[in-house]
């Protein structure tokens, strides 16, 4: 049977020093469905979690972003007000001048 002859291989591979058992398990388990179904679900779900922790960081550096953004509208609206009462003081100061 193809099993006998696995494990004959991997005791083959063993006595000979040639390779690593592994390397002929992962021989039998290539050519087993089963096998590659298991590997499959098991690759999906740890691509499903990379991708929702993808997710869930690229959610935060957005709502980061947001919250930058909001912060610097903040200061843009600050700076403007600072330039207008600059504005307004400089006029103040001027005509204080010319009238003394």
């Amino acid at each position: 049977t193809v099993l006998g002859a696995g494990f004959a291989n991997q005791t083959e591979v063993k006595a000979n020093g040639d390779g690593n058992p592994r390397e002929v398990i992962e021989d039998l388990a290539a050519n087993n469905p089963a096998i590659q179904n298991i590997r499959l679900r098991y690759e999906n779900k740890d691509l499903k979690a990379r991708l929702e922790n993808a997710m869930e960081v690229a959610g935060r550096d957005f709502k980061r972003a947001e919250e930058l953004e909001k912060a610097k509208q903040a200061l843009e609206d600050q700076r403007k007000d600072l330039e207008t009462k600059l504005k307004e003081l400089q006029q103040d100061y001027d005509l204080a001048k010319e009238s003394t």
